[in-house]
């Protein structure tokens, strides 16, 4: 009989307390007092939710591969959730093992019959949302107690504490010449709300002057993925409109990919005071000076109304308004760069301001 132990964690905490060893002790210790038994390999997924699929893990991949080479008899796991917690790829987990003729088997609930495996699914799918319903109440009240709940801390702050004691508080930490992050974020609202400038050429004066953006202080990059260190018009936008510099810190607000404000699924949005770096005037005042200058850009005299309220149906950007052949044309924001979710630029179509 040849057995393959899989074991599996949803968390980095599951994985410090030795959860995954104690799954793997508990099936060596059933399987000690079976006969004829081979372990052929332990199939080990640490930190891997329960919800992506066995083929998409690392280890179940790797398994799913000697099982589809013959490799693999019976697999056996400590209990069925550990083998997945979403009710459809769990069954299409087990399925296809029984398809290769292998045997599932848990140590805890021995082998189900299709009846009593389709309740274990279930039970194993509703202990999800009970968990991640218990967690996002848990964090909702953390949040409405200022708590750092994590998430990319906000340039111009930094985390106080740990654990439940977390608090994001203003960062005076020097970064550049003799100012700290928290004085950058006040200079950024002085020239945009009391100075006049455009986010673009707030973006180009920081660039000149070398100062340095979050990720290039950190060193780290966005997702796994490393950035030039370039401070652009979109990162000073996105800076100025989030309300934490005012003093309200907002849990589960996040921005999508065409810059528009949503709820994290499972979560509603949950505010609390903390210490901000510029008033709420200056703040509302840097907000009425972003909306003019989408109706009026700095460049020109020309008005385009529908600048920033175009959105392209094929790259979600929104147009910008340009001149070109004695005409005003409305363009895609990705057709003049390439930005966006796109490669390259953006095929849209420009449209002539006076045939609208």
């Amino acid at each position: 009989r040849r057995v393959a132990i899989s074991t599996r964690t949803s968390s980095d905490d599951q994985a410090e307390r030795g959860t995954i060893q104690t799954q793997a002790e508990e099936i060596r210790r059933r399987l000690a007092g079976e006969e004829g038994v081979v372990i052929v390999g332990e199939y080990a997924d640490d930190g891997v939710s329960g919800t992506t699929p066995l083929g998409d893990r690392p280890a179940g991949a790797r398994l799913l591969a000697d099982a589809r080479a013959g490799l693999i008899d019976e697999v056996w796991v400590y209990k069925l959730d550990r083998l997945g917690r979403d009710l459809i790829e769990l069954a299409i987990a087990r399925r296809t093992l029984v398809q290769l003729g292998i045997r599932l088997v848990s140590a805890m609930e021995g082998e189900p019959d299709d009846f009593m495996f389709d309740i274990q699914s279930a039970v194993a799918a509703n202990e999800r949302r009970v968990f991640l319903r218990r967690t996002a109440h848990g964090m909702s009240r953390a949040a409405r107690e200022g708590r750092y709940c994590g998430g990319i801390v906000a340039f111009g702050f930094r985390v106080e504490g740990a654990k439940q004691n977390a608090r994001l508080v203003p960062d005076e930490t020097i970064v550049w010449a003799d100012r700290s992050a928290a004085d950058l974020v006040r200079d950024i609202y002085e020239r945009l709300a009391l100075g006049g400038q455009s986010c673009r050429a707030i973006a180009r004066d920081f660039n000149a002057l070398g100062i340095p953006t979050h990720y290039a202080r950190d060193g780290r990059g966005v997702r796994g993925k490393l950035t030039q260190g370039l401070w652009r018009p979109g990162r000073i936008r996105n800076l100025v409109v989030n309300p934490v510099y005012r003093g309200e810190l907002q849990y589960g607000r996040r921005i999508d990919q065409r810059g528009a404000k949503t709820e994290r699924v499972g979560h509603e949005i949950t505010s609390a005071a903390i210490e901000g770096l510029v008033s709420p005037a200056v703040w509302q005042a840097a907000q009425d000076a972003l909306a003019a200058n989408r109706r009026v850009a700095k460049n020109t005299r020309r008005i385009y109304l529908l600048r920033g309220v175009i959105r392209c149906g094929i790259c979600g950007l929104t147009y910008v308004g340009s001149w070109s052949n004695k005409a005003g044309w409305y363009r895609c924001g990705g057709e003049l760069v390439e930005r966006g979710p796109l490669a390259g630029r953006c095929p849209s179509c420009a449209i002539r301001s006076d045939r609208m």
